[in-house]
């Protein structure tokens, strides 16, 4: 593959669809080099991504330089997909379950379908999530995708997607995975108490692209340890990334806590979000019975709602003319009755 590479999973699909040919070189080129964009510049993982989608329209709304990169390395993929190249649809299928677009999501879950049928660990993935089916996840696993093995080894551990609770499966499963977070999870569960040590280890796999459970688990620990102050500057960084432990960090004043907000500080915070949540699903709801450009789906809820409240304003207005005049009419009958 020359100067580019893909991980072996991807390697044995490439290879068996016939994807390491001359005549798809640069398909697997613009792949590659939209897998390392995603990585890069917009921090999510090509492969598979656990962004909510309310945080995910937070950062395309937000980051207008985010927004045209995402939107540029989708054409690239759906230019490939339009190809045929299931690779690029396992890719698609990545990002697009992300968002809270209701077409795009069904748009990932068909191309998961046809890339994981085909064979593509990283669909089979991501199938088996859309479907809570864990034999698609064991086909994953089955390949070698160590996404797969994290990904069941916390379905055994939660006892989800129809399994039984196993720790021991899943300690098993995230030991052969070999990631970062996989380990972090395992040595997270294993523990009956929190030492030093466990910390010490546990930091060496916390990375600056961790996701917030990482950081809320950190705050855990620390919590349990009753070093109050680190686990609120953990609390702190997960809801910064987009976690919702709001009610954690405000637990922690009752301990004591010392820090420059105060106690309102998180309660308003809180109802900040839950307002934000609340207005974001209500505009989603209303943006899809009248589907307008998926750019501008808030503005667009906003400006209606805010049209509507003028028209029914003047509506009322309106009404209040017609009285006036209906009791002008009455005055004069009135006076010529009388007069």
């Amino acid at each position: 593959m020359g100067s580019i590479s893909f991980n072996s999973a991807d390697m044995a699909f490439i290879r068996k669809m016939g994807y390491d040919s001359l005549e798809h070189r640069d398909d697997l080129v613009t792949i590659y080099n939209m897998d390392r964009i995603v990585e890069t510049k917009l921090h999510m993982s090509p492969e598979i991504e656990e962004v909510h989608p309310f945080r995910l329209a937070q950062m395309l709304d937000e980051n207008p330089r985010f927004a045209k990169t995402f939107i540029e390395v989708a054409v690239e993929y759906e230019r490939l997909a339009a190809k045929g190249n299931l690779l690029a649809k396992g890719r698609l299928a990545g990002i697009y379950r992300c968002s809270n677009d209701h077409s795009l999501q069904d748009k990932a879950r068909k191309f998961a379908k046809e890339a994981a049928e085909a064979g593509l660990p990283q669909a089979q993935l991501l199938y088996g999530i859309f479907t809570s089916n864990a034999s698609w996840l064991k086909k994953a696993v089955a390949n070698d995708y160590p996404y797969a093995m994290f990904q069941l080894g916390y379905c055994y551990y939660n006892g989800s997607f129809g399994l039984p609770k196993d720790i021991q499966r899943a300690h098993d499963l995230w030991r052969k995975a070999n990631l970062s977070h996989a380990a972090f999870f395992l040595l997270y569960t294993q523990q009956d108490y929190v030492t030093d040590e466990t910390i010490s280890k546990l930091k060496n796999f916390v990375h600056e692209d961790r996701d917030h459970l990482v950081s809320h688990l950190m705050a855990n620990l620390y919590r349990v340890r009753g070093d109050y102050q680190n686990a609120y500057l953990w609390y702190k960084d997960a809801i910064d990334r987009g976690a919702d432990s709001f009610d954690d960090i405000l637990s922690l004043y009752s301990k004591g806590l010392m820090c420059s907000e105060p106690y309102s500080y998180w309660v308003k915070k809180r109802e900040e979000r839950d307002l934000a949540v609340a207005e974001y699903y209500s505009g989603d709801l209303y943006a899809k019975e009248t589907e307008p450009e998926p750019s501008h789906t808030y503005s667009y809820y906003n400006s209606t709602s805010s049209n509507s409240s003028d028209s029914s304003a003047k509506t009322t207005d309106f009404s209040w003319i017609l009285i006036l005049i209906a009791v002008a009419l009455a005055a004069i009958i009135v006076f010529k009755l009388l007069f």
